[in-house]
């Protein structure tokens, strides 16, 4: 190849290792020369991204977007329009500099715009499907159905026009693969991958210790959580590790106090010592979600298993199906007390222990980075 690739992707993180487009980036960087282009906003953070000089293979261009301060204001709804536009713009202006483009969505409205109007080999990496994941009331639906139905419309498009479908979960490439118009060799399921957390011995906290890492917001089974570990029967035998920041960063906080459950509060950490030292000193990953969200793999169910922490976890789809099958953690019912609570009641460290060696293989053989680049070069190779 003589040109270059192109890299569209608004949730592009270089600080965080297991960033799914940086990810991309480090892979495609392999055959052909990359350029990626994102927003110049920080969507878990709510800032304006800081100038960090980074040694990596591949140049980041920011391109301006509005900021909002809440993931449920009509502004977030604007800033993605805005960035989508942008982006198809810049891609309409350097067209001629790529034969290779890839676009993760969500955003729909950006993949169905640049797989439309562009003769490139067209990559699309399905990371989130809007608006199925998002856990938007049911009146809401229904008031709003012509709007959802465009909404995933766009997204059905976009998979239409795609050379290369890549998808984060089984579950996604199967609704990806309803509309994917090429031969099925050309599309498949990576899992979000890690790299190895930093080797050293670290203690583990004298009372059974529950770590949440990520985004603090309205998808999470929080409340669950906390009148569970609210009990009376659960004082001061368990405590939570926090690690990230959030719409409901205060309320979480706030109501860890007001229940008095233990708790430590980290903010967002992304050096892979501090990180990797909180995550070893803890006993289980909580990945809890709503009932209304129907997303399937998540980037802090790879942080926790890089870790060897166990999972506790309420995500359907291909995570539940691997937790069960491959005994790494416990599963329970989204918002469902009783059978958390259940669940919580019978953990025990010596379960603990079996379920994180197993944690420990089946990162090692699945979800570490060099592995996953590996297989996905070998993939892009042969359809680029």
């Amino acid at each position: 190849m003589n040109k270059k690739a192109l890299i569209l992707a608004p949730f592009f993180n270089l600080e965080s290792s297991i960033n799914r487009p940086r990810f991309i980036a480090e892979v495609l960087a392999h055959i052909v020369p990359v350029d990626v282009v994102t927003t110049n906003f920080n969507h878990l953070q709510k800032v304006r991204k800081k100038s960090i000089k980074f040694e990596v293979p591949y140049k980041v261009i920011y391109l301006n977007t509005l900021s909002y301060k809440d993931n449920k204001t009509i502004t977030r709804f604007f800033s993605h329009i805005l960035f989508s536009l942008s982006a198809f713009m810049f891609f309409i202006k350097n067209r001629k500099d790529y034969n290779v483009v890839y676009v993760s969505v969500p955003f729909n409205l950006l993949a169905f715009l640049i797989f439309r109007f562009c003769n490139n080999k067209k990559i699309i990496d399905i990371i989130d499907i809007w608006p199925d994941v998002l856990p938007i009331p049911k009146n809401l639906n229904i008031f709003g159905y012509p709007f959802m139905w465009f909404w995933k419309l766009l997204f059905k498009k976009a998979c239409a026009n795609a050379d290369i479908m890549i998808t984060v979960s089984e579950h996604f490439y199967q609704e990806g693969m309803k509309y994917f118009k090429k031969r099925g060799d050309n599309a498949r399921c990576f899992y979000i991958g890690a790299p190895p957390l930093p080797e050293f011995q670290c203690k583990k906290e004298d009372i059974l210790t529950i770590i949440y890492v990520g985004n603090i917001g309205y998808i999470y089974d929080f409340e669950t959580l906390l009148d569970v570990l609210s009990d009376n029967i659960f004082v001061n035998k368990f405590q939570l590790f926090i690690v990230g920041d959030g719409d409901r960063k205060e309320w979480l906080l706030e109501e860890l106090t007001k229940r008095k459950i233990k708790f430590k509060y980290f903010g967002v950490i992304y050096d892979s010592h501090m990180l990797g030292g909180i995550l070893k000193s803890c006993h289980i990953g909580f990945n809890g979600y709503k009932r209304a969200v129907s997303a399937t793999f998540s980037y802090k169910a790879s942080t926790y298993l890089s870790a060897g922490l166990p999972l506790l976890n309420s995500m359907q789809g291909d995570l539940y199906k691997l937790i069960k099958q491959n005994k790494l953690g416990y599963n329970y019912k989204s918002e469902n007390y009783s059978n958390l609570k259940a669940i919580i009641k019978k953990i025990d460290e010596k379960q603990l222990n079996k379920f994180s060696r197993n944690c420990k293989n089946f990162f090692k053989t699945e979800l570490e980075s060099s592995v996953l680049k590996r297989r996905l070069l070998e993939f892009l190779r042969k359809n680029l």
